[in-house]
């Protein structure tokens, strides 16, 4: 179930994005990608509560849970019948498949802006995000708590991703977004590096809920940038680029869990941020390098 569920969310992560640009125009589309993270973020705070209810009641259980679940993804499948077809971009091209991605690929790689944005955003998700996996031994090795403050620490970080929605779905598409993102890119990476170094778990439940606003942030502005800089032929294929970095972080979870168990798993995590805000450290300088040439040459031309 979970492979299929990961096979068919790698259509339909990249598709819902790119439709979503279709729909709303360009001058609305970082407020739309904004609200479309509030509503999935949103879900986390109440909908864990919400199936663990469900699943302590002996007539629901663990299997009735997930038909709730299940009855909800009808109705929002119900829902989007109800959206209009998009316009066609360009027709069907009839090429193998890896032949498109190929070009895809090729399309990135030609564009600069483009490609320092999508190479930052695969180290930040990568290696940053990863902080999800360590959670549950955070909790019971290194504070001592029970499963059930797993979810309370989960939640903290859906708290604040919904609380820096709303403050920046206005802001997305003005002419501050890109600064709006290095500032949550940094924010994120810094606050994984906090949370290793959390000295309680009240004070690593504060962390992560930084840790979910920056992530928020970051996320909602280099997804809203990465559509804003590539045309409408190309949209789908460079948000399922954007997404390989998801794979990746999946990827990455086991040869950092071995260097967790070999350096421990504060300092594993600790790493983990260091590298993701240095992503975005880095990513911040090739942009202002790339920028002054352009600068001086309007200079010289004036």
């Amino acid at each position: 179930a979970s492979v299929a569920q990961g096979l068919a969310f790698g259509f339909y992560g990249p598709a819902r994005v790119a439709f979503a640009a279709k729909l709303v125009g360009p001058d609305q589309l970082g407020n739309a990608i904004t609200l479309s993270m509030l509503s999935l973020n949103g879900t986390r705070v109440f909908a864990p509560a919400f199936a663990g209810m469900l699943a302590g009641i002996a007539f629901f259980g663990i299997g009735g849970a997930y038909l709730v679940s299940a009855v909800f993804s009808a109705g929002a499948f119900i829902q989007l019948l109800r959206c209009p077809d998009g316009a066609v971009t360009q027709q069907p091209s009839g090429r193998n498949p890896f032949t498109d991605i190929a070009d895809g690929v090729r399309y990135v790689v030609a564009f600069p802006a483009l490609r320092r944005l999508l190479v930052s955003s695969f180290f930040v998700i990568m290696f940053g995000f990863n902080y999800v996996a360590f959670i549950p031994a955070l909790v019971k090795d290194t504070f001592g708590l029970s499963d059930g403050y797993v979810g309370v620490l989960m939640s903290a970080s859906a708290i604040g991703a919904v609380v820096v929605a709303l403050s920046i779905a206005r802001h997305a598409d003005g002419p501050r977004a890109m600064h709006l993102m290095l500032v949550s890119g940094a924010v994120f990476g810094g606050s994984v590096v906090a949370l290793g170094v959390a000295p309680t778990f009240w004070t690593a439940f504060a962390v992560v809920g930084i840790i979910g606003a920056g992530a928020t942030g970051y996320q909602s502005l280099s997804n809203t940038l990465a559509l804003s800089l590539s045309d409408e032929s190309h949209r789908g294929r460079v948000q399922s680029l954007l997404m390989l970095s998801f794979a990746g972080f999946g990827i990455a979870a086991l040869p950092l869990g071995l260097l967790a168990e070999v350096i421990g798993l504060r300092p594993a995590i600790g790493l983990m941020g260091v590298v993701a805000t240095a992503a975005v450290v880095v990513f911040a300088v090739a942009e202002r390098a790339a920028s002054e040439p352009a600068a001086s040459d309007v200079a010289v031309s004036s």
